[in-house]
């Protein structure tokens, strides 16, 4: 600590942040998708500093997270990939009581939004966010209800979106709405159990942690599936629900709705970014019937 703080900025090099990159790895036991977070965020002061005329000179922590993002995936899985839940795994963990696994309190938000989750394709801070306002309602009977991203907590700009409800997911959100106190604000959180926090003060850190314990309990620690994975479910759904029929869930309706930017120039550049509620209400609709498995469909 005495040496680092005799340092001046434009003291230190490529050779002592390297070491530093390692020791807080090999020494410290950090992994590396952590120590890759520090070392962006200290690539950013540097780049404030050099802005600021505090420094002369190349910054030195340009790169120095290279490679460490790949690194984790490896740590995490010998080939560093995730996957959708498989059929056996839905089951398994839609037939659980998340409660009874060391979750306390998390248990009824995890049911939850695990289900959403399968059924809407939003990301767990999208859900876990999740306030009244966001809930959109309807009053006729042939018009899903249906849930909005806003930018707040859309992860990209391709995130901010409308997302219909199908009937079994309307019903846990009515259920969360009738849950909560009479006279509650727009801001109120359907799942106020998820309080912030994290680095970027997400309602979704904590909900993460208490789903991974969950997870683990009931499909072993080496599965190669997260939270994430219930998008991958979803992706994966739509897409069998078109080889089954179902013209509306297109590659492109897919991408809308789980808040991707489509991969095809004429789809991201030409086409509408908005394709119509009743498309999209269709497309869901059709995942749900054509898409889930049936044993899976009523365990949700």
């Amino acid at each position: 600590m005495a040496h680092v703080l005799s340092l001046r900025l434009s003291d230190v090099t490529k050779r002592e942040v390297s070491g530093f990159r390692e020791w807080m790895i090999q020494t410290k036991g950090i992994q590396p998708l952590t120590a890759g977070f520090r070392l962006s965020c200290l690539k950013s002061f540097w780049d404030w500093s050099s802005d600021a005329g505090l420094m002369d000179g190349p910054n030195p922590w340009q790169g120095a997270a290279r490679g460490l993002k790949r690194r984790a995936e490896k740590t995490l899985k010998p080939n560093g990939e995730k996957r959708p839940f498989t059929e056996a795994e839905l089951l398994a963990l839609l037939s659980a009581d998340p409660q009874t696994n060391r979750n306390g309190k998390w248990g009824p938000a995890i049911h939850d939004t695990f289900r959403l989750g399968l059924l809407t394709g939003a990301r767990q801070n999208e859900l876990a966010s999740l306030t009244v306002a966001r809930v959109i309602q309807s009053e006729r009977p042939d018009v899903l209800w249906g849930i909005r991203v806003t930018a707040d907590v859309g992860k990209t700009k391709s995130a901010i979106r409308q997302i219909p409800l199908h009937p079994i997911a309307r019903a846990i959100v009515e259920r969360r709405l009738k849950a909560l106190p009479h006279g509650i604000g727009q801001d109120a959180l359907l799942f106020p159990e998820c309080v912030p926090g994290g680095r970027d003060e997400k309602h979704g850190h904590y909900l993460s942690k208490r789903f991974a314990t969950f997870r683990q309990a009931i499909l072993g620690k080496d599965s190669p599936t997260d939270f994430h994975s219930t998008r991958r479910c979803f992706a994966t759904f739509m897409a069998t629900a078109l080889a089954n029929g179902v013209s509306e869930c297109s590659e492109l309706v897919r991408d809308h709705l789980i808040g991707h930017k489509p991969m095809a120039l004429g789809s991201n550049t030409y086409a509408a970014k908005d394709l119509g509620w009743d498309l999209y209400s269709r497309a869901v609709l059709g995942m749900i019937e054509k898409g889930i498995p049936e044993e899976v469909r009523e365990a949700i």
